[in-house]
């Protein structure tokens, strides 16, 4: 058998993070997830007119302080432009999850 099958190397202890970044689609839980297993310190969520309907509802479920974004969802030197800002607010070790939501 494949060792990724029986005894796959896990680290002990999850990196800490100042901030994760988010792509946010028309399903929330994958990024509800992926927020969780980060575990930042701060969120930031980059989403469209047709993904901003899912923001409140992740803020409510978490529980968490979660900075919104929205960006086009065909324009990538826009969707470059926001990331560029965020990563210049973060000033530390960061996460950025593309799981959900159209990549430009």
């Amino acid at each position: 058998r494949e060792r990724w099958r029986t005894s796959p190397p896990v680290e002990a202890a999850m990196p800490t993070f100042s901030a994760s970044i988010h792509t946010l689609g028309t399903s929330p839980e994958a990024t509800m997830l992926a927020i969780l297993a980060t575990n930042a310190e701060r969120v930031f969520l980059l989403h469209t007119v047709e993904s901003r309907q899912y923001v409140q509802r992740i803020r409510e479920e978490l529980r968490r302080d979660i900075t919104a974004r929205e960006v086009p969802k065909s324009d990538p030197a826009e969707l470059y432009r926001k990331v560029g800002e965020i990563l210049q607010e973060i000033g530390g070790p960061f996460v950025f999850d593309i799981t959900s939501g159209t990549k430009a």
